[in-house]
This record gives C-alpha cells, sequence and structure tokens, in this order.
C-alpha cells in the first residue's frame, strides 16, 4: 500500500512522535524510534511533534493517543485538539438589497468561485430575496468551525442564487449600499462571538460625528472603506470596535472618519488631536475584556 509522508516527516524524527498520511488520506501516528504505524480514528488529525492523533476541528475527545472524536453540537465549535466544545452565537445584519461586501475583494467577479458557500434560489419577492435564508445559513455554517471571534460579508447575486462568504474584519466592516448597484445584489455582516463574550469599547457613532475637525496620532490600520453619507459615523465607529475586538487590542486606540475619501482608520494606542479640516473627524476609544 502507497504511503504518502508530510515533507516534514521524510527522515526526521520528533519528540514525541511522527506523522504520515496513507494514499487513502488516513492520518497514521507512531511513537519516536518505533516502526509500528497507526491509524488514526475518524474525524482525526496528525500533527508532528504531537503525542497521538487528535481531534480535527468542530470535533471534542479525550486527550489520549487514539480519541474517539464526536461532533460539536449546535451552538457549539473547537480547535483541533480540543477535549471540549465551547459555545458561540453569530449575529447577522439584515440582508439589505442595492448591497455587495466591496472590501479587497469585489463579490460579483466571475474569478471568485472558491468564495461560494452555496447556490440557493433566484428570484426577488416584495424587495426580499428568495434565496436570503438559505444563504444566510450557509454563510454561518462558513464561521462555525473554529473557536475563534470571527467576522465577514455574506453576499447573495438573486440573479444566479450565488451566494458567497468573505472572511475578515475589513470585508464585515466594507459591506455597500447604494442606489447604483443592482436591487438583485444583497448583502449583510456576520459576527461570530465565542463565549465567554466581554469584550467593549468606549464611545458611539454619534461621539465620532460629534468629534469635528479631529484626527488621531500613531500608526493607521485601515479598517473600513465607507460610502458617504448617511450612517457613516456609526459605520466607521463599529468597524474599528470590531477590528480592536477581532485582534485582541485592549487600552487606548484613535478611531477616526475621512470625509473626503471614506477610510476609516483605527489607530492602536494613538490619541485625537486637532485637524485643520472640519471632514476629519476623531474619538479616542478605551477597550477592554476578552
Amino acid at each position: 500500500e502507497e504511503l504518502v509522508r508530510s515533507a516534514r516527516a521524510t527522515g526526521n524524527y520528533y519528540k514525541n512522535g511522527q506523522c504520515r498520511q496513507k494514499a487513502d488520506g488516513t492520518p497514521q501516528w507512531r511513537k519516536k524510534k518505533k516502526n509500528s504505524w497507526h491509524d488514526c480514528g475518524d474525524h482525526t488529525i496528525c500533527e508532528e511533534g504531537s503525542v497521538g492523533c487528535v481531534c480535527q476541528a468542530g470535533y471534542q475527545g479525550d486527550a489520549v493517543k487514539y480519541p474517539t472524536c464526536t461532533a460539536c453540537s449546535a451552538g457549539t465549535t473547537s480547535d483541533a485538539g480540543a477535549s471540549q466544545c465551547t459555545a458561540y452565537s453569530v449575529a447577522f445584519a439584515a440582508f439589505t438589497e442595492h448591497s455587495q461586501c466591496d472590501g479587497h475583494i469585489q463579490s460579483i467577479g466571475s474569478n471568485d468561485d472558491e468564495y461560494v458557500v452555496a447556490v440557493v434560489d433566484t428570484g426577488v419577492s416584495g424587495g426580499v430575496a428568495n434565496g436570503a435564508a438559505a444563504c444566510e445559513a450557509a454563510c454561518e455554517a462558513a464561521t462555525k468551525i473554529g473557536a475563534q471571534e470571527s467576522a465577514g460579508c455574506c453576499f447573495l447575486n438573486a440573479f444566479n442564487g450565488r451566494c458567497k462568504y468573505y472572511s475578515g474584519w475589513f470585508e464585515a466592516s466594507s459591506a455597500k449600499t447604494d442606489e447604483t448597484y443592482s436591487d438583485y445584489y444583497f448583502a449583510t455582516t456576520v459576527d461570530k462571538y465565542v463565549a465567554p463574550f466581554t469584550f467593549t469599547c468606549s464611545g458611539s457613532g454619534a461621539d465620532l460625528e460629534a468629534g469635528r475637525s479631529k484626527t488621531c496620532s500613531g500608526e493607521a490600520t485601515t479598517v473600513a472603506t465607507l460610502l458617504l453619507g448617511d450612517g457613516q459615523y456609526s459605520a466607521c465607529y463599529d468597524a474599528c470596535a470590531r477590528y480592536a475586538r477581532l485582534e485582541g487590542l485592549t487600552g487606548t486606540g484613535c478611531c477616526r472618519m475621512n470625509g473626503f475619501n471614506g477610510y476609516c482608520n483605527y489607530y492602536h494606542g494613538g490619541a485625537t488631536s486637532v485637524s485643520t479640516s472640519v471632514r476629519m473627524r476623531a474619538l479616542d476609544l478605551s477597550c477592554s475584556g476578552a
């Protein structure tokens, strides 16, 4: 039987054990300096240097060499090797017509098939996409694996029913709604929270809007590109808070909305300072929790 070894495993022994993979994809493990290979069980993986096989992400099992792995129940998930699953929840904004996920990746392009998570019903009824519920479920499923918090943007093309999920805090914060977009294009933000959720940031969108003629000091990270108009300050504040949460940036920071180009920036450790332009708005943030 043909065996396929990982590049790292070939010719090398590790402190605790060594991995390889059978031609049918079954992972195997053996103890250092032993000749006997053992199949890992269902829903397991083998990691170099481990003391045995471990359950793959989305499963749980005892910390033994050859665990019996069971799938996480609804509303829970896990990282690889976890002995128990962790509760999580997913929050969706409402699907909005005339919208798209306008982040690093254009959602309508023909070269992003890898982001398709489902093909659902086509068409629109009363301003609501017929496949909205199924697309939302598919985007939620795309966030499930792994016990880390995450965010992204869910896009539905109601012409062809193609539902796409773009993962990332930038994508989640850069969903755009504009009447120039087709009324068959729908998008919404997706946020995954893992228990216990205690992360909070001070301030609000109204506070950011009130920070007239202010900018931020320090090194900037662009956390969203926004259309200028109603709601831009709330959207920018949400983008700054989302970025801080997902990156675990506690302490002080500064959020700035550029009224010229729609760029929303976060400055970790930065603070507000005076700007010569009334189209610059900034707000000091204080974030804490986990």
